[in-house]
């Protein structure tokens, strides 16, 4: 290893521990249960109906993009992070995500090379499409594609790394209960 190699290596370290540190700090622990089923019930008992949203997209697109990302699971990215991203800086991400049991991300940003989910379409629908992926993910028994950012997960790593993402994304909608 020369020199540059060397300092370059050391600086992208550093920079990578300054990152994680700052994320580690800033993200508060996730309650929910980080499973499928966890997810599953969720769709079953929040009232989509009546969501109040605080992001860019629209309810249904996010569904359609949390169901698009647990099918790509199974099927593979079109689009990947260099080999180096995925070992540090997406490795380092998704311990950290894991350690906290909370996701952050851009919640507007799409799967990258993956084909654009509706900007706007049926509620009913993309919860069914969300609800299909996860059933289908429980039975799925071959291997599974590295992810894009975070590189190859098993199924666990899989189940928390789908359910982080759903949560993120929940938490900018809201969802009053009806007076009684």
């Amino acid at each position: 290893m020369n020199r540059r190699q060397f300092i370059t290596g050391l600086v992208a370290g550093t920079s990578v521990l300054s990152v994680s540190g700052l994320t580690w700090l800033n993200i508060r622990n996730q309650s929910t249960p980080l499973t499928i089923d966890g997810v599953l019930s969720q769709l079953d008992t929040l009232n989509f109906s009546t969501s109040i949203n605080s992001g860019s997209w629209p309810l249904a697109k996010v569904l359609h993009h949390c169901a698009q990302s647990v099918e790509l699971s199974m099927t593979g990215y079109p689009s990947h992070q260099s080999d180096w991203f995925k070992q540090t800086i997406g490795a380092t991400a998704f311990a950290v995500f894991s350690a906290k049991q909370r996701m952050y991300h851009s919640l507007d940003a799409p799967i990258p090379g993956a084909p654009l989910v509706p900007e706007d379409g049926n509620l009913t629908q993309a919860l069914q499409r969300l609800a299909q992926a996860l059933h289908a993910f429980k039975r799925f028994d071959g291997q599974l594609k590295p992810h894009f950012a975070y590189g190859k997960l098993s199924k666990l790593d899989y189940e928390r790394a789908h359910s982080m993402h759903f949560n993120n994304h929940m938490e900018q909608f809201r969802f009053p209960t009806p007076l009684a």
